[in-house]
């Protein structure tokens, strides 16, 4: 994911990759609260305008997460995708220590 500029109102990723319906969901880097989301289809999809209200500027992460069926973004029953490069050895089925599949980068307001 490419550095961006502008008003706060979008972001475009560049790239989305994932097997099954979900979300694109861009949360302030350092405190986790969800910016902005956007529904993308299962498989590839390219140039993702993300609506967002980013007030100011600072580091962002946009995160993958799959829909639990009902096409709204919901952090509570809505779960993450797990990194594929992960590196936790837990060998269980519960997310709790995964990786989330993300993404980190800049945004200037302005």
């Amino acid at each position: 994911m490419s550095d961006q500029s502008g008003d706060g109102s979008s972001v475009l990723v560049d790239r989305v990759g994932v097997e099954v319906p979900g979300f694109v969901v861009i949360v302030v880097d350092d405190g986790g609260e969800v910016v902005g989301s956007a529904a993308v289809a299962a498989g590839d999809s390219s140039d993702v305008s993300v609506p967002t209200a980013i007030s100011d500027s600072g580091e962002y992460e946009a995160q993958l997460y799959a829909d639990d069926g009902d096409g709204e973004f919901d952090p509570a029953t809505d779960q993450p995708v797990p990194d594929d490069d992960d590196d936790d050895t837990d060998d269980d089925d519960d997310p709790v220590g995964d990786d989330i599949e993300s993404d980190e980068f800049d945004y200037e307001v302005g």
